[in-house]
């Protein structure tokens, strides 16, 4: 969660109450740069290359592990309210106990502009009005998790709820009387604004246009890079489990403790996050099954992959506390306006100098420690183990039973 009121921004008094008693990650990011990648990375434990879950489309398997399907055979009821674009629908069925989503109504007003007027694909749409407020998917999810906690009791099995809220996301809007508690002038830039001399790619340019707004409803990109919280390794801890397979993430137990860390336990130094298709992967671009309306909010999104699909080219990022490498390849570009960004002098990342003779030491460095990743994460073996002779393999890779919790 990002607490807006923790630094100094929109007063938000139940967050504030909750950020009190807990810990705050300035330091959290995500394993790849669109939504469905990320969750299934954070599922698995897994970059999204290890298994190819890099487009949209690409789900988590019943034959991968996941976090759920853990707890779930392991006694936990796990329960899920809210959208999926995460689990396949067999593996939904094996790692819950409930599943519900689609309840309720939408979440902001209707467009601003007609079509044809130039502003018309503008994801800035109006309040939704007081009176339905109660009557959206979020708030009919978050009110069925209550129901069901308060009908808990000491007998109950333990049990995971996950709440896969549809906001905040394009179009950006709420109901009444949120939507009028923060003047947008009087809500401060946060960021400056890099110019051409900073060599910073010309997309970022789409990107300035929505900077202000961002600060109070922030964009997909912002909610993804606080959900990476290293999940499979934290959650399974928690619940006494040891995972079974192999899996690259980190339990977070060590910073939650009140005591000293432990000895030899050594923090990451470097996080890693992947994005993009090739362009030699048509079916991962969105609109390659066909362009949506177009009136759809979406429609030039696509149009953009679908024209210019180099645009979104493979890409991987390395990061530590002084320094960023953004990577970008691609089969007819093998250095796509790449980035490099000292953090320890250019903190908002404006100046781009990975073309700076200068910084060719930091980036054949950085560059090292990717393919020291990627080479160390490269793959995973398989969990169905398969007769050699036959070519028969066992059907029910995963755990086989869900057993009763005591």
């Amino acid at each position: 969660m990002r607490a807006e009121s923790a630094y100094g921004e929109v007063p938000m008094p139940n967050l504030d109450r909750l950020t009190a008693g807990g810990v705050r990650f300035t330091q959290c990011h995500t394993s790849h740069t669109t939504c469905s990648q990320s969750r299934a990375s954070f599922m698995t434990g897994w970059p999204t290359h290890v298994n190819g879950h890099r487009s949209l489309w690409s789900l988590v398997r019943d034959s991968e592990p996941n976090v759920f399907r853990y707890l779930h055979d392991d006694g936990y009821d796990v329960y899920w309210w809210g959208k999926n674009d995460n689990l396949e629908d067999t593996a939904m069925m094996h790692s819950t106990m409930h599943r519900e989503a689609g309840n309720g109504g939408d979440h902001n007003g209707t467009k601003l502009f007609a079509f044809g007027d130039p502003r018309y694909y503008s994801f800035l749409y109006p309040p939704l009005d007081a009176s339905h407020a109660n009557k959206t998917q979020d708030w009919y999810n978050v009110n069925e998790a209550i129901e069901f906690l308060k009908k808990r009791t000491p007998s109950s099995p333990p049990f995971m709820i996950f709440l896969p809220l549809l906001l905040p996301h394009p179009p950006y809007s709420c109901p009444e009387p949120w939507h009028s508690m923060v003047d947008p002038a009087t809500v401060q830039m946060h960021r400056p604004i890099s110019t051409a001399a900073d060599a910073k790619p010309d997309f970022h340019g789409y990107l300035r246009q929505f900077t202000h707004q961002d600060q109070l409803n922030a964009s997909e990109a912002e909610l993804l890079y606080r959900q990476l919280f290293d999940i499979v390794a934290t959650t399974l801890e928690l619940a006494s489990i040891k995972p079974e397979h192999v899996h690259f993430s980190r339990s977070l137990m060590p910073y939650m403790s009140a005591s000293a860390k432990p000895a030899g336990f050594t923090p990451r130094a470097f996080v890693y996050t992947e994005g993009g298709y090739a362009t030699n992967e048509p079916r991962d671009h969105e609109g390659w099954d066909g362009l949506p309306d177009e009136k759809d909010d979406y429609y030039y999104k696509e149009l953009l992959e679908q024209d210019l699909p180099i645009s979104v080219c493979r890409a991987v990022s390395v990061r530590n506390l002084t320094a960023k490498l953004v990577f970008r390849s691609d089969p007819k570009a093998p250095d796509h306006y790449s980035e490099l960004y000292d953090l320890v002098a250019d903190p908002f990342e404006l100046s781009n100098k990975y073309a700076d003779p200068a910084y060719a030491p930091l980036r054949a460095e950085l560059k090292e420690e990717m393919l020291r990743w990627l080479v160390q994460t490269s793959d995973i073996t398989p969990w169905s183990v398969c007769d050699r002779n036959s070519g028969k393999c066992d059907k029910t890779p995963f755990r086989r039973r869900r057993r009763r919790r005591q």
